[in-house]
Parts: C-alpha cells; sequence; structure tokens
C-alpha cells in the first residue's frame, strides 16, 4: 500500500508535470493545466490572455477561472443573451456541481461577433452571432 502512495503523489509532482492545477487566473490571463487524452502525465500550462470584449480573469471556484466582462457584474439563468453593439452578451455556463448550493458565481460574457465576421443579431428574447 505504502508503494502505491508513493507513485500516486509521483503523478502531480513529477512525470514532467508544469502544473498542478487545473484552472486559474494570472493576472489578465486564463491558465489551464493539461493538455490531450492524459491528463496525468506532461501536463503542460496553456495560456489563454483575456481579450476584448471579455477582458479581466476571475477565479469562479479552486478548479475554475473565466475571462469576464469588466465590473465582474454576475448573472444567473434570468439573464438572457443580448447584443451590445457587435458583442454577444451572455452569461458564463454552469459548472455541474451536484450540490447547487456550491455552484460558483457565474458572470457576464462578451463574445465579439465581429472579430468572426460575423453580426450579432438579438430577436429581444434571445441573440447570437451569425453569418452576415
Amino acid at each position: 500500500m505504502a508503494w502505491a502512495l508513493v507513485g500516486l503523489s509521483g503523478v502531480t509532482t513529477g512525470c514532467n508535470n508544469e502544473c498542478d492545477f487545473f484552472e486559474r487566473c494570472n493576472g489578465d490571463v486564463r491558465e489551464v493545466c493539461g493538455d490531450g487524452p492524459d491528463q496525468s502525465f506532461n501536463r503542460k500550462i496553456r495560456r489563454f490572455p483575456c481579450e476584448e470584449p471579455s477582458t479581466v480573469c476571475i477565479q469562479r471556484d479552486e478548479d475554475h477561472a473565466a475571462c469576464v466582462l469588466p465590473g465582474k457584474t454576475t448573472c444567473d439563468d434570468t439573464a438572457v443573451r443580448h447584443c451590445e453593439a457587435s458583442t454577444l452578451v451572455s452569461c458564463t455556463p454552469e459548472i455541474g456541481y451536484s450540490d447547487a448550493s456550491a455552484e460558483p458565481a457565474r458572470y457576464l460574457v462578451g463574445t465579439d461577433c465581429e472579430a468572426s465576421g460575423r453580426t450579432c443579431i438579438d430577436t429581444g428574447s434571445d441573440a447570437s452571432c451569425v453569418e452576415p
């Protein structure tokens, strides 16, 4: 049994792993640990700078980070996706905890439709980025 414990500790601290977390903020850069199907060995840090319009990185809970709109405005299921000029504004998705009271806060995020050659269309009850 002692051997199994030593073997497990090597998974997070050795085996060419650069990191021992899932997601975190490093300033306004979201960092994700791991890449590909094997999440035990050769884990590397992937960096995703928070870019316009969602320029602020927030730590949603111990394991999840997200790039959100400035102001860190929280939201819930009542938030309706809408357009602000060419930006689609929506709420971060739920993470899926079995205990709803433990679910981390959700925040408004923006997607720049124009950056991908699309247009933000708002129907009043929903909105989305669509091909022009």
